[in-house]
């Protein structure tokens, strides 16, 4: 029997250069589940069913709304003071239905860019690989388990 010996470091522990390349390795940490669920229900909350989106390529969300009138209601009562809040309050005032789907399908999109830019930017990457205690081989940059 022959006992190979592997130093393995945490995230702190390796050097600026390391950390760059575990961080470009590992790019998909925070997005290879079903991260978009906090928004999708958020969205149900006021009436917004979210059937999918796509950030990448056509750019675009899909959203199924049960009753416009709730839906405005329920964000003017629930939300803060913001843009998506104001489209709500011109809704009741108007009844403009385009204007408000169209309002509410980019508010979505930009949420959900933002949320994915975050999950991807080197900062939130290298806080989950802090916070999980991972530990990486000193010359693949793989994640070990102890």
């Amino acid at each position: 029997m022959k006992t190979k010996t592997i130093n393995l470091y945490l995230f702190e522990e390796l050097s600026e250069e390391n950390k760059q390349k575990v961080i470009a390795k590992y790019v998909g940490i925070n997005v290879n589940y079903n991260w978009w669920e906090d928004l999708y229900d958020d969205a149900e909350e006021v009436g917004i069913i979210i059937k999918g989106f796509d950030i990448d390529r056509a750019n675009y969300v899909s959203l199924v709304i049960r009753d416009y009138n709730e839906t405005a209601t329920l964000i003017v009562e629930n939300w803060g003071e913001d843009d998506i809040c104001e489209a709500a309050k011109l809704f009741l005032e108007k009844g403009n239905i385009p204007v408000f789907l169209s309002n509410l399908e980019k508010y979505y999109l930009k949420s959900i860019k933002e949320d994915y830019n975050y999950l991807t930017s080197d900062e939130s990457i290298a806080d989950t690989l802090r916070s999980n205690e991972y530990y990486f081989n000193e010359k693949t940059l793989e994640i070990e388990t102890l």
